[in-house]
């Protein structure tokens, strides 16, 4: 599991997750917030937002936010958006809000089903210091995640 990895090898991860997801899996959420790791709302729903007017935007943020913190019992400001689009008005919105938003800054592309040592040199070969590397878990995940993802911090250790 991604969490014992994280034990391992002494690293915090960042986990933007669907409000599906965390009541589907209230004790893993527990632990992603009571271990340190950095735990955001990835929205109410994975679709686009493009044009979403601010009202109804805010809500699935907050409605996800609410979700999340219910069950983490911490304090949760960090968002991704799905796809990582976001107008600049919108990320505006999130800002008066009191919430951050969170890019990556190297795509792993894991979802492109390519083996997983293509992954890891894709990772290895474009990591730099302080990377947000994008990574996915849950039921369409890479078959080896926890393997690319022990690699990679075997490499950076």
């Amino acid at each position: 599991m991604l969490l014992d990895l994280a034990v391992s090898y002494n690293q915090s991860f960042a986990f933007f997750l669907l409000p599906e997801h965390v009541q589907a899996h209230p004790s893993i959420v527990l632990r992603m917030a009571n271990e340190g790791h950095v735990v955001g709302s990835h929205f109410y729903k994975h679709r686009n937002y493009f044009l979403d007017k601010k009202s109804s935007f805010l809500q699935s943020v907050r409605e996800s936010i609410e979700i999340i913190q219910s069950i983490c019992q911490h304090e949760v400001m960090y968002c991704r958006s799905p796809y990582g689009r976001l107008f600049p008005h919108q990320q505006k919105w999130l800002s008066q809000a009191g919430y951050k938003h969170v890019f990556w800054s190297l795509d792993s592309k894991d979802y492109l089903n390519e083996p997983a040592d293509k992954v890891i040199e894709r990772i290895q070969k474009n990591l730099k210091n302080k990377d947000i590397v994008l990574m996915h878990d849950g039921p369409n995940s890479h078959p080896e995640l926890v393997r690319i993802v022990e690699q990679t911090l075997k490499s950076i250790n």
